[in-house]
C-alpha cells in the first residue's frame, strides 16, 4: 500500500484523539455560566403587590440576581394555606402576618441573625429593636431577646363619627326645647366623647343609634372592643407564664375594683340591651357597623383606624376618626394593637436573603414609602415621638396580648356577649370562657 495512506490514516487518527480529549475537557470544565437568580417568596393577605412595587424594584436595582413574587393569599384560608405549604416544602420565604398569630406559629418562624439590626454589628437585636419600634411591637416580635418579625406599620381601635349627624341631633333637641339654655347639650355635641362616661352622657340625649356597640356577630370587631374594654379596666388577661386565662378573677392591674374582666363584658353588652341607659345599637340588626355607619344610621362606631382607607374608597370622603374613648382619669391609657409583621419561615431556603429583604423593606426610608403609598401609621419610635397625630399618640400605649388563637378567640368572646344578652350572668359567662382559652393557652408551642 502506498505510504501515503499509511501517513493520511495517523493524521486521522490523531486528530480524533485531539478531539476527544477536547470534549472530555469541555464537559469537566463546562463553560461559566451568568449568575445564578435566587427567588423570594412572599406571601400575604393584606398588601397589594403594588404596596411594595417601588421598594421591590429599588431592592433589585441593588441586588441584580434576586426575583421578588409576591403572592396575596385569600384571609380566609391563608393560615391553613400555609401550614399545609410548610409541611409540603412549598411554602414562601417571607411570610406577612398579623401580629396576634406570633403565639400560635413563633416555632415555625427562624429568628433574625444576631447584631444584624445594628449596621455596625455591636448592639444587640434586643436592644436597637426596643430601640427602633413602638413598644407594642417589641412586645410582640421579640420573645427571649431573639426578633420574629418586623412591622412596618402599627395600628389600633379607633373611634370613628360623623359630625353631621351630631350637629342633626343637636337641632332637633333644641327645637324641641325652645326657651332653655341648651349650651351644656350644645357642648356634649361639638366633640366626640373622649370616655367611657362622655360617651354615657352623649347616648343619654343622642338616643338609640349613637353608637354601633355591644352587638356579638355584627360588629366586626366585637371581641378586640371587649378585650379593649377589659385591659383599660385593669384584667389581666393571662397569667405570667401564659399557661392560664386569669380575666375572669379578681385579680385587677389599675384599680381597686375587683373582676374587672365580669364588668366590662356587662358594660359592653349595656349597649345592645333595650332597657338599658346605654342602649344604642340592636344586636338582631342584620347589617354590620361598618355598613351602618357608612350609610349614616348611627353616629358613631369603633374600628381599626385603616378602616377609612376603605370608606374613602367606597364614599370618596374621608370619615372623621379620634382616638378610643378611655376610662375617666386614668392614669393607664390603653388600646388594642393590630398590624401585619414581616416572618421568615424555617422551611424556606432562602432565609438569611429573606432577612436582608426584611431588613430592606422596614428601614425608615423604605418604610417611609409604604406608608404614604398605604397611609397606614408607623410601627417606627421616630416617626411618631413628638407628632401630634392621635393615631401616633395612641399607637405609643396600644398594647396586645398572648392571643392562642385569634379565631378561636373571637368565636369564644363572641358567645359569652351573645350569652350575656341572653340574660345569663356574666361572671359565669366568663368563667366558662376563660377555661376555653386556659386550653388554647396549654396547647401553645413553648
Amino acid at each position: 500500500m502506498d505510504k501515503r495512506y499509511y501517513i493520511l490514516g495517523g493524521l486521522l487518527v490523531l486528530l480524533l484523539i485531539v478531539f476527544v480529549a477536547f470534549l472530555v475537557s469541555r464537559k469537566g470544565n463546562p463553560r461559566p455560566k451568568g449568575p445564578t437568580t435566587n427567588t423570594i417568596t412572599i406571601w400575604g393577605s393584606y398588601d397589594t403587590e403594588e404596596n411594595f412595587a417601588d421598594i421591590f424594584r429599588d431592592y433589585q436595582s441593588e441586588n441584580k440576581n434576586v426575583e421578588i413574587k409576591y403572592v396575596k393569599k385569600d384571609p380566609a384560608t391563608f393560615e391553613n394555606d400555609s401550614i399545609n405549604a410548610f409541611a409540603a416544602g412549598t411554602g414562601p420565604d417571607i411570610w406577612i402576618i398579623p401580629n396576634n398569630w406570633l403565639p400560635k406559629h413563633h416555632d415555625k418562624l427562624a429568628v433574625l441573625g444576631e447584631k444584624k439590626l445594628d449596621p455596625k454589628g455591636k448592639k444587640t437585636n434586643d436592644e436597637v429593636y426596643k430601640n427602633t419600634f413602638l413598644p407594642v411591637a417589641y412586645q410582640d416580635n421579640v420573645l427571649n431577646g431573639q426578633v420574629y418579625g418586623i412591622p412596618l406599620f402599627v395600628d389600633s381601635l379607633s373611634l370613628f363619627y360623623n359630625s353631621n349627624l351630631f350637629d342633626d341631633k343637636y337641632e332637633a333637641y333644641a327645637q324641641a326645647h325652645r326657651g332653655t339654655d341648651n349650651s351644656e347639650v350644645r357642648k356634649i355635641f361639638n366633640n366626640p366623647p373622649k370616655t367611657w362616661e362622655e360617651l354615657n352622657n352623649f347616648i343619654k340625649y343622642y338616643g338609640p343609634g349613637a353608637i354601633a356597640m355591644g352587638g356579638a356577630r355584627n360588629i366586626e370587631n366585637s371581641s378586640d372592643i371587649l378585650i379593649a374594654l377589659m385591659l383599660q379596666s385593669g384584667a389581666k388577661m393571662t397569667n405570667e407564664d401564659q399557661s392560664a386565662a386569669i380575666f375572669q378573677t379578681s385579680a385587677n392591674a389599675f384599680f381597686d375594683n375587683p373582676y374587672p374582666g365580669t364588668k366590662a363584658l356587662r358594660y359592653y353588652a349595656s349597649f345592645a340591651t333595650p332597657g338599658d341607659p346605654n342602649y344604642s345599637w340592636d344586636n338582631g340588626n342584620s347589617q354590620s357597623d361598618y355598613k351602618a355607619f357608612l350609610e349614616g344610621k348611627v353616629a358613631m362606631m369603633i374600628n381599626w383606624s385603616r378602616r377609612a382607607n376603605d370608606m374613602k374608597k367606597e364614599t370618596g370622603k374621608t370619615p372623621e376618626v379620634t382616638s378610643l374613648p378611655q376610662i375617666k382619669d386614668t392614669n393607664h391609657p390603653l388600646d388594642l394593637a393590630s398590624y401585619q409583621t414581616l416572618t421568615v419561615p424555617k422551611s424556606s431556603k432562602n432565609i438569611e436573603a429573606a432577612w436582608d429583604l426584611i431588613l430592606y423593606m422596614t428601614n425608615p426610608a423604605k418604610a417611609t414609602t409604604y406608608l404614604s403609598l398605604t397611609k397606614l401609621p408607623s410601627s417606627l419610635k421616630s416617626r411618631v415621638e413628638g407628632s401630634t397625630n392621635y393615631i401616633d399618640i395612641q399607637n405609643q400605649y396600644a398594647t396586645s396580648w398572648y392571643n392562642p388563637d385569634p379565631a378561636k378567640i373571637t368565636g369564644i368572646f363572641q358567645k359569652a356577649i351573645e350569652q350575656t344578652l341572653g340574660g345569663d350572668n356574666p361572671q359565669t359567662v366568663l368563667e366558662g370562657a376563660a377555661a376555653q382559652i386556659t386550653e388554647l393557652l396549654r396547647s401553645l408551642p413553648k
